[in-house]
């Protein structure tokens, strides 16, 4: 019975806040998307080619925090950007989930989900070989498939990278940059990062980690909290990214560094979101997988192919 109550709610709130955001937005293209870093960049990274393919003049995105760098690495204005509550935003995309909501945007087109739920069940895409994220993207966008991604520029001067040089802590050329953490492979153990920091300092290789508050921290690593603006200056400069698949690495391959991405055989979207497809832009990307729980051989890999770039022989 509560499921059902909370679907009707969703319905008749999802209406009220999308029908609201278009009356005050007559003139304009709405886009929506998820909070999630990874779901901002690729809706952010086809929006110029949107626009131009669709002579849109005007165009809107709905966020629960504009302020986000995220927006500026891809050019975005403020008054590009609508404030809504990450509550309303929650139910105008569970909205689109539905029936009424796919009457309501066959009715409003000028308000687009950019998202894969508002259209298909996403068990269509479990373990799929043949589509990216990136296609789907472009198929919402309507443009073609061959369209590229926008370029991501950050705002940043570089000054923190530049600080950590001057400190030593990067390293030229015996530097990696790790961000262990993400909320979709969660098959991923914090243990398993533990690991493939002790063999490549082991080899003299200095790891810099993403700092997160509230999050356990990696022995023997150099923990950084940075904003996302300062994400690519600092990839740049260190030359070299080990991550666990996350919106973090989509940010992350618009900038020059080598990026080993790591997921799971058990995370049932590996395929549709690999990173080296989605981001074809940086032919540095290399995704290795954690298949059959086999840590030891996933590790070996990472290790391996870190050396290799480094020009470390074993």
């Amino acid at each position: 019975m509560y499921q059902w109550i909370t679907y009707l709610r969703n319905i008749i709130f999802g209406y009220i806040y999308a029908k609201r955001i278009i009356i005050r937005n007559k003139d304009s293209n709405i886009l929506l998307t998820y909070r999630g870093v990874g779901d901002r960049v690729f809706m952010l990274a086809y929006v110029r080619a949107y626009q131009k393919q669709h002579n849109i003049k005007n165009i809107k995105i709905i966020s629960g925090d504009p302020d986000s760098p995220v927006y500026q690495c891809f050019g975005m204005k403020r008054n590009e950007l609508i404030y809504e509550k990450e509550k309303h935003i929650y139910i105008m995309n569970k909205f689109y989930t539905t029936y009424a909501g796919f009457k309501f945007r066959k009715k409003y087109p000028q308000l687009v989900p950019v998202t894969i739920f508002a259209y298909v069940r996403t068990d269509l895409f479990d373990y799929n070989r043949i589509i990216r994220f990136s296609d789907v993207v472009k198929v919402i966008y309507q443009l073609p498939k061959s369209t590229t991604p926008d370029k991501c520029v950050s705002l940043s001067s570089g000054g923190l990278a530049e600080k950590l040089l001057a400190e030593g802590v990067i390293i030229p050329n015996r530097t990696v940059l790790m961000n262990p953490y993400a909320n979709s492979v969660k098959e991923l153990s914090l243990d398993l990062f533990e690991k493939i920091v002790k063999e490549l300092t082991n080899w003299g290789i200095n790891v810099i980690v993403s700092a997160q508050k509230g999050k356990r921290r990696i022995s023997n690593a150099y923990h950084l909290d940075f904003t996302l603006d300062e994400a690519i200056p600092l990839c740049n400069a260190v030359g070299f990214v080990i991550g666990a698949r996350s919106g973090f690495m989509d940010l992350v391959s618009f900038s020059n560094a080598a990026i080993l991405s790591i997921d799971s055989d058990e995370y049932p979207h590996s395929d549709l979101f690999l990173l080296e497809d989605c981001w074809q832009q940086n032919h540095k990307i290399k995704t290795i997988r954690l298949c059959n729980g086999n840590e030891e051989e996933l590790i070996k890999k990472v290790v391996d192919n870190t050396l290799k770039y480094f020009n470390i022989s074993k």
